[in-house]
């Protein structure tokens, strides 16, 4: 399976949304989020996965960096202004990896992408127009 990428212009606003489901491809359902606590971290590289390096952007539902979740799967991330958060310590960064952390109100934890698309590609680009 293909990695998603995602690509991000420095300085412009991220309007994602990612539709989680439960089941097989064939007959799949969205996931119900209602309740759950959401993060996706972006990072330059695995080696940095560990914790110990601060992630260039975080959204998180905690901040309302991801819009409440609901029943319909979806999961919004919204960054209104990507120069915050890439700004001049990261300018040479040409790019890094996510996943979305979802952790239910039973405790479950699920980390998406799963085992058949590990991790998701950001791609930073510098904007062109200033």
């Amino acid at each position: 399976m293909a990695k998603l990428e995602l690509p991000i212009v420095q300085g412009d606003t991220i309007r994602w949304t990612f539709t989680l489901k439960t089941g097989t491809v064939a007959s799949s359902t969205p996931t119900d989020l209602t309740g759950a606590t959401i993060r996706v971290q972006v990072r330059p590289n695995v080696a940095e996965v560990d914790g110990a390096a601060t992630p260039i952007i975080e959204f998180k539902t905690a901040d309302g960096t991801i819009a409440t979740p609901t029943t319909d799967g979806k999961v919004n991330l919204v960054w209104d202004d990507v120069t915050e958060a890439t700004g001049t310590r990261n300018a040479a960064l040409e790019g890094g990896i996510f996943d979305i952390e979802v952790v239910f109100p039973s405790g479950i934890k699920r980390t998406y992408p799963n085992a058949k698309s590990p991790r998701g590609v950001v791609v930073f680009e510098k904007d062109v127009t200033n």
